[in-house]
């Protein structure tokens, strides 16, 4: 009781003045009195009857200073009733306040006169129902006063430790937002121990810093609510828009037909979406836009990066008046110029071009929006047959003028760059991707308004997204791509809802499920295949024992997490004589480790020897070629890739290698940009093979014939050291050996009667002397197991096809092979 009366007179009384002093000055504010009145004898929206006449036109002339007085005169009259209105609630509002700030004084006081006059059953009815009328009014004047009382002892969320936080009724989200359906006891135990929280966190794919992400994320959705309930504070009252805003701009008749009001877009007001790693760029933004003179700006980044967002997001700001208070007064008007030039004829295009234009730069408080200007300053583009680039150099340097348009950035490189004219008067920011840290809260934004007050989403969960949408995904930026695979997940899930909130599982599974890609924990079978590698891929590479073995090992560092997740998963440069295995080894890890030797990508570096060539490897801004290399790693980013023969490579192909091996990305002439770190790279060279056969025939191996043969190929300029250097491992493949030739051989016809088998459904068995004379007659030492396996194929399939002409065979039949029965000509 002594709090309450402490706080009556304390505390109270300061809180209800200044409630009392927001009120008084929201309605100075609401109804611009200062403003009006400092435009109380201009024009009614200006005099927008400007002159359009040459010469001298007396009756023009005489009619427009009319309209102009008439315009003051109204404008004055509506002005001075808005004053004398607002003036009049002010008045109101000071008497109201000042007998309700009395009443808060002597409360307790007239409390107890009431009851006593109550009590006092001798004095007449009238009197009587009159104290009881006061006494009705007393207590609800208590009640607010009592819960004025909770209000002000509400302790800030920001000054309470994690415990006292974890006593709140809404900390139950923190719990969901972990994965939780209720308080978990071990980890809300750790929150004063540190190094058990870690534990106890790790547990669930968390560390400290992600909780104290979710704490803070949360903390501030319940602050946000409560300062929503407290409608008296000066945020809450300030965020009206006040009467008369606009009257002393222009109207913009002929624009508002072709564009929207950005301010009065419901969706995008009441858009609790919040902008991410762009915070900067607010404030240059806005400092851009206040200056007297060149305040044009240019956003430039690719599609999905937030421009629209960002954009959208200072609209809000300016329409809730927290923005600076010369663009307070600002209107974002977005206009679609491919719309207007449907709706013009041609003739007319540039007439109502220049129409919205001035009337954008008279009204006076206008900032024109424009979406992917560049699309309409290209010579090829076709959607305005008018010469933009030149109306929009002559208007953009009017200081009355304002835009704000945005472009990607190969637009901008090709088309806004080039013209001085725009660029003179345009100040232009630079939008990068968001980090997958910064995306994780993009995602904690966008999905509030789709879980509908319940958690649906762990933290674990989209942490998750960001890092595999960053790692999976190169078809989009951040954080469009995470967005939309998070929208993708939710439906997965929502059809089959199996656990109470979408977990890092199944956000895993479904990734693992659309990119074809094994993501998220190790199960039994992949971890067999992982220990196993070797002999898997041994079942289609004879011999090469070390190449076999590293190509391994990168897979299990990879899918153990320990390897480096921003280069390539692994890189290897197959030295050695043609048909040894090299191209057979990326064959056999893309069918082993990905289900199919397709997801090998193999590029014929012979096809990319001359400079023309380069367009099509990592295009060609002025054939508008895309790069065949990024556009394939692109599609399937998951894969093996091969570069054949690269010895055979023009130079600067090898120094676009340096980038891919030591970054793990490269950009193409477009600015797109694709990602290498999920491949495994796999570079086949035949240079240095007579070194590698003639070393081995004298008995020289391992570190003596590696260091030897990597001193002659720097020695004779067949690749640069630095080049060399970016492998993980440069891999000696030597020529196979009688026993491996007669298991290659082998392995080569199984794979021949297996798709025979599979076309014509004949099985095919061959005796152990069919091995030995094809390899008598079909090889070559210069092209080892190529010639092998080309004539096996010419010489069965031929077989084959003679006696399913011949009627022999018959679908489902099964025959034996043997040497006599084999035409080797």
């Amino acid at each position: 009781m002594l709090d309450i009366f402490t706080w009556f007179y304390g505390g109270g009384i300061r809180g209800f003045l200044r409630i009392w002093k927001n009120y008084l000055a929201f309605i100075w504010y609401y109804f611009s009195i200062i403003p009006l009145l400092k435009t109380l004898l201009s024009p009614w929206r200006r005099d927008i009857s400007f002159s359009n006449w040459r010469g001298l036109h007396p009756i023009l002339f005489l009619q427009k200073l009319l309209n102009n007085i008439f315009s003051r005169v109204m404008g004055m009259i509506v002005r001075l009733a808005v004053i004398i209105f607002g003036l009049l609630l002010e008045i109101i509002a000071v008497f109201f306040g000042l007998l309700l700030f009395i009443l808060w004084v002597v409360f307790p006081l007239a409390l107890v006169a009431s009851l006593i006059l109550i009590i006092d059953l001798k004095g007449d009815i009238f009197f009587w129902l009159c104290s009881i009328g006061l006494l009705v009014f007393l207590l609800f004047y208590g009640l607010v006063i009592i819960r004025a009382f909770f209000f002000a002892r509400q302790k800030d969320l920001a000054d309470l430790s994690p415990e006292e936080l974890a006593a709140e009724k809404w900390f139950i989200r923190v719990w969901n937002r972990m994965g939780f359906a209720a308080e978990n006891p071990e980890i809300k135990n750790a929150f004063s121990d540190p190094e058990s929280l870690i534990g106890q966190l790790a547990k669930i794919h968390l560390n400290p810093e992600d909780l104290e992400k979710i704490i803070n994320w949360e903390r501030y959705q319940e602050e946000t609510k409560r300062r929503k309930a407290r409608f008296w504070e000066r945020e809450q009252l300030f965020s009206a828009m006040p009467v008369g805003r606009y009257w002393s701009f222009g109207y913009t008749v002929h624009l508002d037909r072709h564009a929207r009001d950005l301010q009065s877009n419901s969706r995008i007001i009441n858009d609790e979406s919040h902008l991410m790693g762009h915070q900067k760029d607010i404030a240059m933004a806005e400092l851009i836009l206040t200056r007297p003179t060149q305040s044009n700006l240019l956003i430039v980044g690719d599609p999905g990066v937030g421009k629209t967002t960002f954009i959208n997001y200072l609209a809000k700001e300016i329409n809730q008046q927290k923005a600076n208070q010369y663009l307070n007064a600002k209107r974002f008007v977005e206009i679609d110029l491919g719309t207007l030039a449907r709706q013009s004829s041609n003739e007319a295009m540039e007439t109502e071009l220049e129409r919205i234009f001035y009337e954008a730069a008279f009204a006076g408080n206008v900032i024109l929006v424009v979406h992917d200007i560049h699309e309409f300053l290209s010579p090829e583009n076709k959607k305005l047959d008018v010469n933009l680039s030149k109306i929009l150099t002559d208007f953009l340097a009017v200081p009355s003028f304002q835009m704000i348009a945005t472009a990607t950035r190969q637009g901008y490189h090709n088309w806004i760059e080039r013209n001085p004219g725009i660029t003179k008067n345009m100040d232009t920011l630079i939008f990068e991707e968001l980090s997958p840290e910064e995306t994780v809260g993009a995602l904690l934004w966008w999905i509030t308004d789709r879980e509908k007050g319940g958690v649906v989403a762990t933290y674990q969960a989209l942490k998750r997204i960001a890092e595999l949408s960053n790692q999976y995904v190169s078809t989009a930026p951040m954080p469009e791509k995470a967005i939309d695979a998070l929208e993708e997940t939710l439906l997965s899930w929502g059809q089959s809802p199996d656990s109470q909130f979408l977990t890092r599982e199944k956000v895993e599974e479904f990734f693992s499920q659309k990119y074809k890609v094994p993501v998220g924990k190790v199960g039994k079978a992949e971890k067999e295949k992982l220990i196993n590698l070797e002999e898997i891929l041994h079942q289609r590479v004879v011999g090469q024992n070390e190449a076999i073995r590293e190509i391994s090992e990168a897979m299990r560092r990879v899918r153990s997490g320990i390897g480096d997740s921003k280069k390539p998963v692994g890189s290897f440069l197959f030295l050695g004589p043609t048909g040894v295995g090299k191209t057979e080894t990326a064959k056999a890890l893309a069918q082993a480790y990905f289900g199919d030797e397709e997801r090998m990508i193999r590029f014929d570096m012979s096809e990319f020897q001359t400079a023309e060539s380069l367009d099509r490897f990592q295009g060609s801004e002025q054939r508008n070629e895309p790069s065949q290399l990024i556009t394939k790693v692109s599609e399937n980013p998951f894969s093996v890739l091969l570069f054949d023969e690269i010895e055979k490579a023009h130079p600067d192909i090898l120094n676009l290698m340096l980038q891919i091996l030591d970054e793990g990305w490269l950009t193409d002439v477009f600015g797109k940009k694709a990602s290498f770190s999920n491949a495994i790279i796999i570079a086949t060279s035949n240079a240095g093979a007579a070194l590698i056969k003639e070393g081995m025939e004298q008995g020289i191996v391992g570190q003596a014939l590696y260091k030897k043969l990597i001193a002659d190929l720097i020695h004779n300029g067949t690749f640069r050291p630095e080049f060399l250097n970016r492998f993980d491992k440069v891999v000696l493949f030597g020529s196979l050996n009688q026993n491996e030739l007669l298991e290659a051989t082998r392995i080569a016809l199984l794979a021949i009667a297996e798709r025979i088998y599979k076309s014509k459904r004949i099985k095919i068995n061959f005796a152990d002397d069919v091995i030995a004379k094809i390899i008598e007659k079909g090889y070559d030492p210069v092209f080892g197991m190529r010639s092998v396996k080309r004539f096996a194929q010419d010489t069965i399939e031929d077989s084959v096809a003679k006696n399913l002409l011949a009627g022999t065979w018959s679908e489902g039949a099964e025959v034996q092979f043997s040497a006599a029965d084999l035409n080797f000509n």
